[in-house]
């Protein structure tokens, strides 16, 4: 048996979408909303990375190179917030791939900061989700983490290339604060990149990431 489903309204959230689909086939229940419960375990091994005020970071994104900022530009930001922020540990993880070991690298390098925590190999989900909990703020790009630290309740600054299923997945609220750049390849489907550098989110400048991760921290940080 086939059922067509309309079209969801795209201005929605994702998981509202997805609700409203289940409810179309006939499904009566309620928003389940979310609930995580970290093992002991993990929240141990983070009290072990995670030293006084902290912030965590993703700089990668395993969709697509094109939704992720330059390298250069998160190292000048990070450098502008610790002006204001010279105690707070950024700790930044990835999924293990060689690439992102490759980009975590490179920002040690250019960074050149005992402040700055890399974990480049792939940790378990309740792993990440510690480390998300035990920091501040989450900060980082249109991806699987910046979704896990919005459903468990951390504020975020994000960065986002403009697209039709944009308002689906950019978190909302007033704990959020997400900066989008008009991008002509999706726009126009014709794909002007080259090298894997995001044309359009290189317009984003490391002063206005700064200034957005410094507001949410002043408002946010734990006294």
């Amino acid at each position: 048996m086939t059922q067509i489903i309309s079209s969801r309204d795209r201005s929605e959230t994702v998981f509202e979408q997805r609700l409203s689909i289940l409810k179309e086939l006939g499904w009566t229940g309620a928003n389940p909303g979310w609930s995580w419960q970290v093992p002991a375990e993990s929240t141990r091994w983070a009290s072990t990375v995670v030293q006084g005020p902290a912030l965590h970071l993703s700089i990668s994104a395993a969709s697509s190179p094109l939704n992720e900022w330059p390298i250069d530009l998160w190292a000048r930001a990070l450098k502008k917030v610790w002006q204001d922020s010279p105690r707070l540990q950024v700790i930044v993880t990835g999924a293990g791939s060689e690439r992102e070991i490759a980009r975590l690298n490179d920002l040690a390098s250019l960074v050149k900061d005992e402040r700055l925590k890399i974990i480049s190999q792939r940790q378990p989900i309740s792993r990440i989700l510690a480390l998300v909990q035990a920091g501040e703020i989450h900060v980082g790009l249109d991806s699987g983490v910046l979704h896990l630290a919005m459903a468990a309740g951390k504020p975020t600054v994000s960065l986002f290339r403009e697209s039709a299923g944009r308002l689906g997945w950019a978190p909302r609220g007033e704990h959020h604060r997400t900066i989008v750049q008009e991008c002509p390849c999706n726009q126009t489907a014709a794909i002007s990149c080259s090298g894997g550098r995001a044309l359009c989110l290189s317009k984003i400048t490391a002063d206005e990431v700064a200034v957005a991760i410094t507001g949410t921290l002043v408002k946010h940080t734990r006294s």
